[in-house]
């Protein structure tokens, strides 16, 4: 049993039970995200390690490209100026094209 006290409420003693670290449980593997997104002039450029089309959404809501990627890049060319969301297989981004 461990005590517990704050400057701020001295006579308050929280008293806690102990917890067993020594086990592992919870997330046995991870996924590395490995997107990266970035705005180049008018084109938005997707980095990607997934095989699964890149879309890019205006702030409406409405799909404005599906991109499949070839060796793990997806380029939007000719963006208007705006405010896109772009979703990959692994992540969704905020981007704008100025």
């Amino acid at each position: 049993v461990g005590a517990l006290t704050n400057d701020k409420f001295p006579k308050l003693i929280l008293l806690t039970e102990p917890v067993d670290i020594t086990s592992t449980t919870g997330v046995e593997t991870t996924m590395l995200n490995s997107d990266a997104v970035r705005v180049e002039g008018r084109n938005i450029v997707v980095t990607t390690s997934a095989n699964a089309a890149v879309k890019v959404y205006n702030v409406a809501g409405m799909q404005v490209r599906s991109i499949e990627p070839a060796d793990g890049v997806a380029v939007a060319v000719g963006m208007e100026p705006g405010i896109y969301v772009v979703s990959t297989a692994h992540s969704t981004h905020k981007v704008i094209v100025r």
